[in-house]
């Protein structure tokens, strides 16, 4: 059974759109999420353990910890602001690539950059992408007779008013390749840092613009915007 995700009301113009776009994804304040895959006493197995889940395209790191009077090695995937993304990851970490995977909270001490998730829409039973490539993301979706559109604009989803197709606006391009894949039996999203693919966010691609890229995932169409590691001599 899919896991759905958690909604909340978004405000609409129109009541008779308010059934189309079931809500956003409810994200408590400072709320990040990784995954715990073991955690060792021997530092050099736990660096080897994260360089593996690496080369397999996840974004792995270790972090020490104490426990007992014992120091000990975490080994850790990613930071996702959605449990249930990180949730959605774990479950492909567990398709072969580890023997655990939990989600906890992310450290504010980790390397890893956070991945921002936010639910557009969840999926009616009728509903398609219009847009074409270079396009700003943007679906028709339908439900009990009601027609509405729904739009990112690589800052935020939004509501488009009238029942006719609306316009197409260019989306602006940045200098990030994506790719898409499976891992562990399910689809995945990549992004490239550093000239390797990095695990971005569960789901199917579905478009892309500026630093975000929308994907078919579970019940719900989402947004997942990239952050990048700063720079050298970056503030």
């Amino acid at each position: 059974m899919k896991r759905g995700l958690r909604p909340r009301p978004l405000a609409l113009a129109l009541v008779t759109l308010a059934s189309l776009c079931l809500g956003n994804l409810v994200l408590a304040q400072g709320e990040t999420w990784s995954i715990q895959t073991v955690a060792l006493r021997d530092l050099r197995e736990a660096q080897l353990r994260a360089a593996e889940l690496r080369s397999a395209g996840f974004p792995a790191f270790t972090e020490f910890t104490m426990s007992d009077g014992l120091q000990y090695v975490r080994v850790r995937v990613g930071c996702w602001s959605s449990r249930d993304a990180a949730l959605g990851v774990a479950e492909l970490l567990l398709g072969g690539h580890a023997r655990e995977a939990v989600v906890v909270p992310h450290s504010e001490a980790s390397p890893e950059p956070c991945v921002e998730v936010d639910v557009g829409f969840l999926t009616p039973s009728t509903w398609a992408p219009l847009h074409d490539v270079g396009e700003a993301p943007t679906f028709r979706v339908e439900l009990a007779g009601h027609v509405g559109h729904i739009r990112h604009d690589g800052l935020r989803w939004s509501v488009l008013q009238g029942d006719t197709s609306p316009a197409p606006i260019d989306a602006i391009a940045l200098p990030m390749r994506f790719g898409t894949g499976e891992l562990g039996g399910g689809p995945l999203v990549f992004v490239e840092r550093g000239g390797d693919l990095v695990v971005l966010c569960p789901g199917r691609l579905i478009g892309h613009v500026e630093d975000v890229v929308i994907v078919e995932w579970s019940d719900a169409v989402v947004a997942c915007r990239t952050q990048t590691e700063p720079e050298p001599g970056t503030p």
